[in-house]
């Protein structure tokens, strides 16, 4: 995998990281948002199916028992007055009864049996409360006591019952819908925790793979650039890789070798040069002790060639000069004698004139 992702471009490279982290992020987030979003449907529900749906029980709970109170005050009602309060107290505890069951109907869910068996429990009790009101109206007191006492006592009761067991069990909805949120708060909790790990442990990842395939690598390209730029040798690494990074090596490994050739033209052209300066050496001490002789005879490298030609010329010229002035001077030498004999054959003649003078003086 490495060895692939060496041979990557750099902008690759940075869109495989940044998308690593994007899908880690985007993980993250829809993990939380998937939390918030079921926490806050339970919680919701809890609140409307649980507390709101238990509320309106307890009010429709309340409003029957406001029907046993109402039909005993009227039962003991002296006044038209009073009366007449009592039947309105009455028409409007039933419809704030209905009211309060309309409220929980729609949260009723998988109670709605329960519901709708005490639904079917309210015409009957409307029926008894109604004939004992009608009993009430027509003066027979003993009858309204036994349908107060009897019927829609039976009647009321029974719909309380229904209505309380009802609230039982909204209240263990409630409480089995405390217990899921708290399990699936846990379970989130672990999913938050497992998904904070998967992404620190992705950046890890992510990190180890751009330190190993970026970080590093240019790092010792660095270091081997400034060790060749300090004129030490080092083998330039990373040649082999097909991005950027090989391409910075292979540029790196271009000026070392090209220091190397210079370094070793350099060092050739020193040997060349101090072989040049030696042979000439040599033959210059032969010339000073006057041997004419001393020409250049080993090869000299191309660019020196024409030095070894020049002086070896010029020794010549000088050797033919040298010659030449000595055969001037046997000339001069030559032509010296000559005179010299000349110049004594004329004194021997002078002398035997003045000889043969000195005689003819002498006779005459």
């Amino acid at each position: 995998m490495i060895a692939t992702l060496n041979n990557w471009r750099l902008p690759k490279k940075l869109l495989l990281a940044f998308g690593c982290i994007g899908v880690l992020l985007t993980a993250l987030a829809t993990n939380a948002l998937w939390t918030n979003r079921e926490m806050t449907f339970i919680a919701n529900r809890h609140v409307e199916r649980g507390l709101a749906g238990n509320d309106s029980l307890a009010r429709a709970e309340a409003q029957l028992r406001e029907h046993r109170i109402i039909l005993f005050t009227d039962f003991i009602a002296d006044s038209a007055e009073e009366i007449r309060t009592l039947e309105r107290r009455m028409e409007q505890s039933r419809v704030d009864l209905r009211a309060a069951l309309d409220e929980f109907e729609p949260l009723a869910g998988e109670l709605a049996p329960e519901f709708e068996r005490l639904e079917g429990l309210l015409p009957g009790l409307y029926e008894s409360n109604d004939q004992f009101i009608a009993v009430r109206r027509s003066g027979d007191l003993v009858r309204a006591e036994a349908i107060l006492k009897g019927e829609a006592r039976d009647r009321s009761t029974a719909a309380v019952e229904q209505l309380q067991r009802l609230r039982t069990k909204v209240r263990e909805r409630a409480n089995q819908a405390d217990l899921d949120g708290r399990a699936f708060s846990t379970s989130a909790f672990i999913w938050a925790v497992l998904f904070t790990l998967l992404a620190a442990g992705g950046l890890v990842a992510i990190w180890t793979l751009i330190n190993r395939t970026i970080a590093k690598p240019m790092n010792e390209v660095a270091e081997v650039t400034t060790t060749l730029a300090n004129g030490g040798k080092a083998v330039v690494p990373h040649r082999a890789r097909q991005d950027e990074l090989g391409e910075i090596a292979k540029a790196v490994e271009q000026f070392r070798q090209a220091a190397v050739d210079r370094a070793e033209t350099d060092a050739r052209l020193a040997a060349e040069q101090q072989a040049v300066t030696a042979t000439l050496e040599q033959s210059l001490d032969a010339l000073s002790k006057g041997d004419l002789t001393a020409e250049v005879e080993a090869e000299f490298p191309p660019a020196y060639a024409a030095l070894r030609s020049n002086f070896n010329a010029a020794l010549r010229s000088l050797r033919a000069l040298i010659g030449s002035v000595i055969e001037s001077s046997a000339s001069l030498r030559t032509g010296a004698g000559e005179i010299a004999q000349a110049s004594e054959d004329l004194a021997r003649r002078t002398e035997s004139n003045a000889a043969s003078l000195e005689e003819t003086s002498a006779a005459l």
